[in-house]
């Protein structure tokens, strides 16, 4: 039986890659530096939210796991999500993503 839409599509692969690399090409020339500005200034509002106390994985503190691990601008998070549905909801894709692009990063290390 299968039980999700992720099951059915597998693992993205070198091929997907590639694809959401050129994705986000076609976007940095036609936003130049949009991503990078956008990660420093969540970067920098993580840090005054947390009151200045975050650790490297961005945990605010020791009873919320909770953190943000990336920032992508919308229309670039829009079109990525109409090739790979699974991309952001499923945890083994969104763990690939993670790691394959971490233009995206807020927090410097990640712990899945």
């Amino acid at each position: 039986m299968i039980k999700d839409y992720a099951s059915i599509v597998g693992m993205p692969d070198e091929a997907d890659k590639r694809n959401i690399e050129f994705i986000i090409r076609l976007y940095e020339s036609k936003f130049p530096g949009d991503i990078a500005e956008r990660v420093r200034i969540e970067k920098r509002n993580e840090f005054e939210n947390a009151g200045g106390r975050v650790s490297k994985f961005l945990i605010k503190n020791e009873e919320s796991q909770l953190r943000k691990v990336l920032i992508l601008p919308p229309g670039l998070d829009a079109t990525i999500k109409d090739s790979y549905p699974t991309m952001f909801t499923d945890k083994a894709h969104f763990h690939w993503f993670v790691l394959n692009f971490p233009q995206f990063r807020v927090a410097e290390k990640i712990s899945f």
